[in-house]
């Protein structure tokens, strides 16, 4: 039997699907189904070279996880079948592996084409709301950011109920990523779409960073805290994340650095990689629990800024 390796870089997996789901939306250099695990009424099923995602309820992979999904077949059945499939199975050469750069391009130019984050905002039912509502984000922030809700989020075997959150990139506002807030969950409740890099959330994306900034962790507070403040505000995907946002504050003169307790290490590691302009502010609570649960004063909390050090 081959190998994992050579299976994949033999079977094109955008030929092999047109067999099972018939012909796609094509569009440049990629290709679109409806999503068969799933009732689909766009199509969100997106291929690029050897990769898959549905940008509708959020499985992807390549051609091995298809049939997992799709059929639940293990692996070894899978192999099997693409190798000793009487139907003859679509074959290329290939010289060089996709590159993961090129991938990722491809799968912007699929999302920013979808733009799922628009159905998900419009379709979202009006008790929905009421979860933003409850978060201190009100109507207007809702439809600014274009916040949702997706019924039908594929996580670990199953679908879920997500809250969505659409990412884009500071000084285009260009779709980089969507989050989700996982219905019923306590721990591991947030998640981001596969296959993309992890993206911060900007209050203004649509700008260039101006001289001085908040930085918090996650997308609600940074929504929460820049709504309260008036100050741009990003908010990064965890706490681990403050190690790897430096680069992308080059441009800014100020960053106050606003952590959740227990972020605090993370971020006055942060603070010593931006020596002059990162200062760290602590707050006895997480950022928008300060204003939502504890209501706490915008001249409360710029008194804590006082006491900022980095």
């Amino acid at each position: 039997m081959r190998s994992i390796a050579v299976i994949k870089s033999e079977v094109d997996l955008s030929l092999f699907l047109e067999k099972e789901l018939g012909q796609p939306r094509k569009s440049g250099k990629w290709m679109l189904w409806h999503c068969p695990l799933h009732e689909d009424h766009t199509p969100s099923f997106a291929v690029v070279e050897d990769y898959f995602t549905c940008f509708a309820c959020g499985a992807h992979g390549d051609i091995f996880d298809y049939h997992k999904l799709r059929w639940g077949w293990s692996l070894k059945e899978a192999m099997e079948r693409l190798t000793n499939s009487p139907t003859p199975v679509v074959r290329r050469h290939v010289k060089h592996a996709p590159r993961d750069k090129e991938r990722v391009t491809k799968l912007l130019e699929a999302l920013n084409k979808q733009n799922p984050s628009e159905e998900y905002h419009q379709n979202m039912p009006a008790e929905k709301r009421e979860y933003w509502h409850s978060e201190g984000i009100n109507d207007a922030l809702i439809d600014r950011y274009k916040l949702g809700y997706q019924p039908d989020k594929w996580v670990d075997g199953s679908y879920v109920g997500a809250y969505t959150i659409p990412l884009r990139k500071t000084g285009s506002g260009e779709l980089l990523n969507i989050q989700f807030r996982l219905e019923g969950r306590r721990k591991d409740k947030y998640r981001q779409m596969a296959g993309l890099p992890q993206a911060p959330f900007d209050t203004n994306p649509g700008e260039p960073l101006p001289e001085q900034i908040i930085l918090v962790e996650g997308a609600k507070k940074a929504i929460v805290v820049g709504d309260r403040t008036g100050v741009r505000t990003l908010g990064v995907p965890n706490k681990g994340a403050f190690g790897r946002i430096s680069d992308a504050l080059e441009s800014v003169k100020r960053v106050w650095i606003v952590p959740d307790p227990d972020g605090l290490t993370q971020a006055h590691d942060l603070a010593k990689r931006i020596t002059g302009k990162g200062k760290v502010v602590t707050l006895p609570t997480k950022p928008d629990d300060f204003f939502v649960r504890y209501g706490g004063t915008l001249d409360q909390f710029r008194s804590a800024f006082k006491w900022a050090v980095g």
